[in-house]
């Protein structure tokens, strides 16, 4: 571990602010040069030394508080003599590194049978765990970024609980080595590369002896490690192959739930064998596995990580403030999550990109509570659940745009969906049946929608001698809407007719376009069980027997 160097202020290593990182220790390949940041800010401080080596390789490796801008401008950190002090430069950020690299270490050998990490792994940890302050990917000012301690151990805790992220290789010359990772869609799959090189030669004009190289693959496509320009050293990172560092690292979002394939490539090691350390994580968390309750799990995850309930029944309300996939583990038969109170939603869902799948969502049957509800949420999926006994099955509230909501069962709910000035989404593929007020529900201002390919049912109570009807379709507001390629239980445009409420009903609603509905259930909507299919046929029988009544104004 060696401080960066406090150069970049005194602009006598040109060109300045770049190539500040004072040599011989901090410019090696396989120490851990570190840079200073302000401790109540996280900003890059005015002396720290800016990288990139001669060769261009990345340093500083990581950065850690070594001032900050208010109060005595220091940090209490080690000094000489055994004691404390208050004091400011890369000399307090490098004991801070050096600090969380012990407990790193140690908390690695108290979960792994006392075995001790090479040093390879001990600087993954750092650089795979270490929070991004400066341009995404690394920089010659932050290098792989702030050195997150708890990150680490999050990291090393999760190794074979339930899979495996880290591990140790040896390559020979031209081998190559591959692991299979799944990942579910939406999640960042990061996988880190880290070598302790062999001597090089002290004139070279490249330090790197043993070239490895990392690249993941998925259906034909390939990903590759972050790189930088050393000629154009403030330039965001890009991506390539990289043969001057021994530390490489690949970022990406999933795209879809597939099997990723990690390379490492022995691509020129003329000094073999070469040990490696690789960190693979999908940002996946288990329920009950890690965290007891899926609240729990939403608390502790980051922005872009994957939650997996496991089968049983969770009695909770979730509140979901960040980007996340939360999804069953064996689908909606095998996973229901009740309401712990009904006055409260399931699922309330308030950032975007969120995607949850496969759960069986009830009883949050309190006025207006949902089994998924989202607000001001944009480009969520909502999908391959089963919503019964809440107030609205599922919810979209004020100003939710651009969100999947599709192969959903909605049933028994009072509102099968429900949307409140909700505008520009996709709600398709859905079964929607047997809700006790409407099976859709358009309130206030929900324009531009795709409603189509749902099987819409079944809905309401059609034969009360008062002509106290609700609908399978129910547009409370003045838009019109298009809901043409829906199944209606019945090819009688009467009676679909008469189960929709709209401009005919009352002349300030706007109208519904059902016409070129389908002729059969919807093909891509999920299937009811039998006995609901017994119960619909029946259902569909009185509809029949009914002739279609329809109430006015």
């Amino acid at each position: 571990m060696f401080s960066a160097g406090n150069e970049e202020h005194d602009g006598d290593c040109p060109p300045y602010p770049w190539n500040q990182i004072l040599p011989p220790g901090s410019t090696a390949k396989n120490t851990i040069a570190v840079g200073a940041t302000y401790s109540d800010t996280n900003e890059h401080t005015y002396f720290s030394s800016r990288g990139p080596t001669d060769d261009g390789r990345i340093k500083p490796d990581v950065c850690a508080p070594g001032a900050q801008i208010g109060g005595d401008w220091g940090i209490n950190s080690t000094i000489p003599g055994q004691s404390y002090a208050v004091k400011l430069g890369t000399s307090m950020s490098a004991p801070a590194v050096s600090g969380c690299a012990a407990l790193i270490y140690q908390d690695y050998r108290s979960t792994h049978s006392a075995i001790n990490p090479t040093p390879a792994m001990v600087k993954a940890l750092l650089i795979h765990t270490a929070d991004d302050p400066g341009n995404t990917g690394p920089d010659y000012t932050y290098g792989w970024g702030l050195v997150n301690a708890t990150a680490a151990a999050d990291v090393i805790g999760s190794d074979n609980n339930p899979v495996q992220t880290l591990f140790e290789g040896v390559v020979n010359n031209s081998e190559v080595d591959t692991y299979n990772v799944y990942a579910p869609a939406g999640v960042e799959l990061k996988a880190t590369l880290v070598w302790t090189d062999k001597n090089g030669s002290v004139a070279a004009a490249k330090a790197l002896v043993n070239d490895l190289d990392l690249n993941i693959t998925k259906s034909g496509s390939t990903y590759y490690p972050w790189l930088l320009d050393p000629a154009n050293p403030g330039s965001p990172a890009t991506t390539g192959v990289d043969s001057i560092n021994n530390v490489e690292q690949i970022l990406i979002d999933a795209s879809t739930s597939d099997i990723y394939t990690i390379t490492v490539n022995g691509t020129s090691i003329p000094m073999e064998p070469q040990p490696y350390s690789l960190i693979i994580t999908t940002g996946i968390i288990y329920v009950p596995d890690n965290y007891a309750r899926i609240q729990w799990a939403v608390d502790n995850a980051t922005a872009g990580d994957a939650i997996i309930v496991r089968d049983g029944t969770y009695t909770e309300n979730v509140n979901v403030n960040k980007r996340l996939t939360i999804e069953s583990e064996n689908g909606t038969a095998n996973c229901i999550v009740k309401a712990a109170d009904s006055d409260d939603h399931v699922f309330n869902v308030s950032a975007d990109y969120v995607n949850i799948s496969g759960f069986t969502l009830k009883d949050a049957n309190g006025t207006s509570n949902a089994g998924i509800y989202l607000y001001g949420a944009d480009q969520c999926n909502i999908s391959a659940n089963n919503v019964t006994n809440n107030w609205h099955g599922i919810c979209l509230y004020a100003g939710c745009e651009r969100n999947n909501v599709t192969r959903n069962t909605a049933r028994s709910n009072d509102n099968g969906i429900y949307l409140y000035n909700a505008s520009n989404n996709n709600i398709s593929c859905n079964w929607v049946a047997y809700n006790n007020r409407g099976g859709f529900n358009l309130t206030a201002g929900c324009i531009g929608n795709t409603i189509k390919n749902n099987s819409i049912m079944m809905n309401g109570n059609y034969c009360t001698t008062s002509g106290g009807y609700e609908w399978n379709f129910y547009n409370n507001q003045s838009n019109y809407v298009n809901a043409t390629n829906n199944w209606w239980g019945t090819g009688n445009e009467t009676k679909i007719n008469a189960s929709i409420y709209d401009y005919y009903d009352n002349t300030e609603k706007g109208n519904v376009n059902f016409t070129g509905y389908l002729e059969d259930s919807a093909p891509c909507a999920p299937v009811p069980e039998l006995s609901t299919i017994i119960l619909l046929s029946l259902g569909l029988l009185a509809l029949y027997i009914c002739a279609g009544l329809r109430r006015k104004g």
